[in-house]
């Protein structure tokens, strides 16, 4: 019975999140053509980014019962370069409802850009940037162009520097180049996030794993721009294992 209940829970959560996600398919597209100053259409585009957010993330939690804590201090307002691991793909809703006053921008992989409704069409208007592309030089050079564009566009950037989603229960490599291309870009202090109790489910389709599971986001305080340059690799270091060392 327990079973059947928690399986009629995740469907109604999936229905819900496909109706809205509709909803700002369509939205999203009038945007495009409402909105040809391109700050005023990214910042809608961030809108409707933090309504998928908190749908998905609350759907979610409902569905399967998710026990959610934060540790450390949510900023209430300003701009950060956010780095974070990332365990599950339901990372991205959680620091999206949770630190939404920051407008957050991620830096996606290039195989989302197409083909996935809602999240590429978001890649594509939103003021996001992909990495993944055919060598290293591009990634950085693109890396660069965001980090310029954000003067323009405000918000703040999200890297995951183990360069994409964590396989094998935490395995992954620590990427110290793509952070300080954006930290020297974007002249923004850095803000370390944790998020732990996600790995059981990396997709969304294995969310039935996490019934009942204790999901924190522990945010550290932040590294000012002057601090990380002072020594950056000594820094990111110390970063590395405030991001991993619990996770």
């Amino acid at each position: 019975m327990r079973g059947l209940v928690l399986r009629a829970r995740i469907a109604a959560g999936f229905a819900v999140v496909i109706a809205v996600a509709l909803a700002i398919d369509v939205w999203l597209r009038l945007c495009l053509l409402v909105y040809r100053d391109e700050p005023r259409r990214v910042a809608a585009f961030g809108r409707g980014m933090r309504a998928w957010g908190d749908v998905l993330f609350g759907c979610a939690r409902w569905a399967v019962g998710l026990d959610v804590s934060i540790e450390g201090s949510v900023p209430a307002s300003g701009r950060y370069l956010v780095v974070a691991n990332h365990q599950s793909s339901l990372d991205i809703p959680f620091l999206i409802t949770t630190l939404r006053a920051l407008e957050l921008k991620f830096v996606a992989m290039e195989s989302l850009r197409r083909g996935k409704p809602v999240i590429s069409m978001m890649i594509r208007h939103g003021g996001l940037v992909c990495v993944g592309k055919t060598n290293v030089g591009e990634d950085l050079a693109a890396l660069t162009r965001f980090a310029a564009d954000l003067e323009r566009f405000g918000g703040s950037p999200v890297i995951f520097p183990a360069g994409g989603l964590e396989r094998n229960h935490g395995a992954r490599r620590f990427y110290f180049a793509g952070i300080e291309v954006l930290r020297r870009g974007s002249k923004l202090p850095i803000l370390p996030v944790a998020i732990s109790g996600l790995a059981k489910a990396p997709s969304i389709g294995g969310l039935a794993l996490l019934e009942g599971a204790k999901v924190t986001m522990r945010i550290a305080p932040p590294l000012s721009y002057d601090e990380v340059g002072r020594d950056p690799r000594a820094v990111y270091e110390a970063l590395e294992r405030t991001i991993y060392g619990r996770a």
